[in-house]
Protein backbone atom coordinates (compact mmCIF):
# COMPACT_ATOMS: atom_id res chain seq x y z
CA UNK A 1 0.00 0.00 0.00
CA UNK A 2 2.76 2.64 0.79
CA UNK A 3 3.49 2.27 -2.99
CA UNK A 4 -0.05 3.50 -4.18
CA UNK A 5 0.45 6.80 -2.26
CA UNK A 6 2.48 8.71 -4.43
CA UNK A 7 0.23 7.81 -7.15
CA UNK A 8 -3.64 8.53 -8.95
CA UNK A 9 -5.60 8.24 -7.40
CA UNK A 10 -4.66 8.21 -3.66
CA UNK A 11 -2.64 11.57 -4.59
CA UNK A 12 -5.37 13.56 -5.00
CA UNK A 13 -6.13 12.75 -0.85
CA UNK A 14 -2.54 12.36 0.31
CA UNK A 15 -1.45 16.21 -0.68
CA UNK A 16 -4.45 17.68 1.11
CA UNK A 17 -3.62 15.40 4.16
CA UNK A 18 -0.39 16.60 4.50
CA UNK A 19 -1.67 20.32 4.19
CA UNK A 20 -4.13 18.93 6.85
CA UNK A 21 -1.97 17.35 9.39
CA UNK A 22 0.50 20.32 8.76
CA UNK A 23 -2.15 22.83 9.88
CA UNK A 24 -2.94 20.92 12.98
CA UNK A 25 0.58 20.74 13.92
CA UNK A 26 0.72 24.78 13.41
CA UNK A 27 -2.37 24.54 15.67
CA UNK A 28 -1.01 22.22 18.45
CA UNK A 29 1.84 24.44 19.01
CA UNK A 30 -0.27 27.02 19.53
CA UNK A 31 0.38 29.70 16.96
CA UNK A 32 -3.08 29.06 15.34
CA UNK A 33 -7.02 28.51 16.28
CA UNK A 34 -8.46 25.67 14.95
CA UNK A 35 -11.40 27.62 13.43
CA UNK A 36 -8.86 30.19 12.15
CA UNK A 37 -9.23 29.37 8.70
CA UNK A 38 -13.31 29.75 8.66
CA UNK A 39 -12.04 33.07 10.15
CA UNK A 40 -10.31 34.24 7.19
CA UNK A 41 -12.75 32.92 5.08
CA UNK A 42 -15.67 34.82 6.93
CA UNK A 43 -17.41 31.34 7.91
CA UNK A 44 -17.75 32.39 11.34
CA UNK A 45 -20.19 34.93 10.49
CA UNK A 46 -22.90 32.41 10.98
CA UNK A 47 -26.08 33.18 12.67
CA UNK A 48 -27.84 31.94 15.63
CA UNK A 49 -28.93 28.49 13.47
CA UNK A 50 -25.20 27.70 13.01
CA UNK A 51 -25.07 28.21 8.56
CA UNK A 52 -23.12 30.96 6.95
CA UNK A 53 -25.64 32.63 5.54
CA UNK A 54 -25.22 31.90 1.79
CA UNK A 55 -24.64 28.13 2.69
CA UNK A 56 -27.76 27.50 5.08
CA UNK A 57 -29.90 24.97 2.83
CA UNK A 58 -26.91 23.59 1.48
CA UNK A 59 -25.52 23.02 5.13
CA UNK A 60 -29.07 21.94 6.73
CA UNK A 61 -29.06 19.25 3.84
CA UNK A 62 -25.32 17.83 4.24
CA UNK A 63 -25.54 17.85 8.37
CA UNK A 64 -22.54 19.85 8.56
CA UNK A 65 -23.44 22.33 11.14
CA UNK A 66 -21.22 24.48 12.81
CA UNK A 67 -18.18 22.76 12.46
CA UNK A 68 -14.73 24.06 12.11
CA UNK A 69 -13.23 24.18 8.13
CA UNK A 70 -9.97 22.29 9.98
CA UNK A 71 -11.90 19.88 11.30
CA UNK A 72 -14.49 18.59 8.47
CA UNK A 73 -11.63 18.79 6.41
CA UNK A 74 -9.64 15.78 8.57
CA UNK A 75 -12.95 14.07 8.78
CA UNK A 76 -12.46 13.59 4.88
CA UNK A 77 -9.48 13.45 3.56
CA UNK A 78 -7.93 10.82 6.52
CA UNK A 79 -10.68 8.53 5.82
CA UNK A 80 -10.65 9.03 1.88
CA UNK A 81 -7.04 8.30 1.63
CA UNK A 82 -6.85 4.93 3.22
CA UNK A 83 -9.75 4.09 1.37
CA UNK A 84 -8.36 5.32 -1.60
CA UNK A 85 -4.71 3.77 -0.87
CA UNK A 86 -6.53 0.51 0.07
CA UNK A 87 -8.87 0.39 -3.31
CA UNK A 88 -5.67 1.24 -5.86
CA UNK A 89 -4.12 -1.69 -4.23
CA UNK A 90 -6.91 -4.25 -4.46
CA UNK A 91 -8.17 -2.74 -8.03
CA UNK A 92 -5.13 -0.48 -9.22
CA UNK A 93 -7.06 -0.37 -13.02
CA UNK A 94 -10.00 1.67 -11.26
CA UNK A 95 -8.77 4.71 -10.58
CA UNK A 96 -11.46 6.86 -11.40
CA UNK A 97 -14.21 4.69 -9.60
CA UNK A 98 -11.75 4.24 -6.74
CA UNK A 99 -11.39 7.92 -6.68
CA UNK A 100 -14.76 8.77 -6.16
CA UNK A 101 -15.44 5.66 -3.79
CA UNK A 102 -13.24 7.67 -1.73
CA UNK A 103 -14.20 11.01 -1.66
CA UNK A 104 -17.82 9.71 -0.88
CA UNK A 105 -16.68 7.62 2.28
CA UNK A 106 -15.13 11.04 2.97
CA UNK A 107 -17.96 12.85 2.64
CA UNK A 108 -19.95 10.25 4.69
CA UNK A 109 -17.61 10.00 7.23
CA UNK A 110 -17.46 13.54 7.26
CA UNK A 111 -21.17 13.83 7.22
CA UNK A 112 -21.24 11.71 10.70
CA UNK A 113 -18.30 12.91 12.32
CA UNK A 114 -19.64 16.61 12.26
CA UNK A 115 -23.29 15.76 13.61
CA UNK A 116 -21.63 14.15 16.13
CA UNK A 117 -19.40 17.29 17.15
CA UNK A 118 -21.70 19.83 16.63
CA UNK A 119 -22.90 20.06 20.28
CA UNK A 120 -19.27 20.58 21.00
CA UNK A 121 -19.35 23.66 18.23
CA UNK A 122 -22.36 25.12 19.15
CA UNK A 123 -22.39 28.17 20.82
CA UNK A 124 -24.99 29.41 23.64
CA UNK A 125 -27.10 31.91 22.87
CA UNK A 126 -25.97 35.25 24.01
CA UNK A 127 -26.02 36.80 27.63
CA UNK A 128 -28.80 39.56 28.33
CA UNK A 129 -27.73 42.87 26.73
CA UNK A 130 -27.65 44.32 30.30
CA UNK A 131 -24.96 42.49 31.69
CA UNK A 132 -22.79 43.17 28.27
CA UNK A 133 -23.57 46.68 27.01
CA UNK A 134 -20.97 49.10 28.30
CA UNK A 135 -18.17 46.16 28.99
CA UNK A 136 -15.20 46.19 27.62
CA UNK A 137 -13.98 43.07 26.13
CA UNK A 138 -10.63 42.08 24.80
CA UNK A 139 -10.79 40.66 20.78
CA UNK A 140 -9.16 37.30 20.05
CA UNK A 141 -9.66 37.60 16.37
CA UNK A 142 -7.11 39.14 13.87
CA UNK A 143 -9.64 41.84 13.42
CA UNK A 144 -12.69 43.14 13.89
CA UNK A 145 -14.74 44.75 10.74
CA UNK A 146 -18.42 45.01 9.22
CA UNK A 147 -18.42 41.67 8.59
CA UNK A 148 -16.27 39.92 11.25
CA UNK A 149 -14.81 39.55 15.35
CA UNK A 150 -14.51 37.80 18.52
CA UNK A 151 -13.93 38.91 21.44
CA UNK A 152 -14.27 37.82 24.96
CA UNK A 153 -15.47 39.68 27.89
CA UNK A 154 -15.49 39.39 32.04
CA UNK A 155 -19.02 38.25 32.92
CA UNK A 156 -18.80 37.31 36.76
CA UNK A 157 -16.19 34.60 37.33
CA UNK A 158 -16.02 33.07 33.50
CA UNK A 159 -15.14 34.68 30.81
CA UNK A 160 -17.99 34.80 27.37
CA UNK A 161 -16.72 34.75 23.57
CA UNK A 162 -19.07 37.10 21.43
CA UNK A 163 -19.54 37.73 17.96
CA UNK A 164 -18.48 41.66 17.35
CA UNK A 165 -18.59 44.08 14.75
CA UNK A 166 -17.60 47.66 14.09
CA UNK A 167 -18.67 49.25 11.20
CA UNK A 168 -15.81 51.62 11.21
CA UNK A 169 -12.47 50.98 9.96
CA UNK A 170 -10.19 50.44 13.09
CA UNK A 171 -7.06 47.98 12.46
CA UNK A 172 -7.43 46.87 15.87
CA UNK A 173 -6.75 42.88 16.34
CA UNK A 174 -5.97 40.34 19.14
CA UNK A 175 -5.61 41.70 22.57
CA UNK A 176 -6.52 45.35 21.86
CA UNK A 177 -9.67 46.08 23.89
CA UNK A 178 -12.97 47.36 22.65
CA UNK A 179 -16.25 48.86 24.26
CA UNK A 180 -19.59 46.92 23.82
CA UNK A 181 -22.43 49.27 22.06
CA UNK A 182 -25.37 46.99 21.91
CA UNK A 183 -26.55 43.98 20.14
CA UNK A 184 -27.70 43.93 16.47
CA UNK A 185 -30.17 40.89 15.82
CA UNK A 186 -29.74 40.81 12.46
CA UNK A 187 -26.06 40.17 12.69
CA UNK A 188 -26.84 37.73 15.43
CA UNK A 189 -23.56 40.34 16.56
CA UNK A 190 -22.68 42.61 19.29
CA UNK A 191 -21.00 46.41 17.92
CA UNK A 192 -18.21 47.68 19.21
CA UNK A 193 -16.13 50.66 18.80
CA UNK A 194 -12.42 51.30 20.39
CA UNK A 195 -12.01 51.12 23.88
CA UNK A 196 -10.39 54.75 24.80
CA UNK A 197 -10.12 54.68 28.31
CA UNK A 198 -6.84 54.72 30.07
Amino acid sequence: MPGHLAEFPTLLFAVPLLMVAATWMVVGAGWMRVDAIDGGLGLLDRDHDGYPDGLRPVGRFAGYGRVPLLVLLTLVVVPATVASALGSAVAPEAGGRVALGALALGLLVARVGARALQPRFRRPPPPPEEHVIGRVATLVSDRVDAAFGEAEVALGDHARRLDVRCDMPTGLGRGDRVRVLGYDADRAAWLVRPDESP
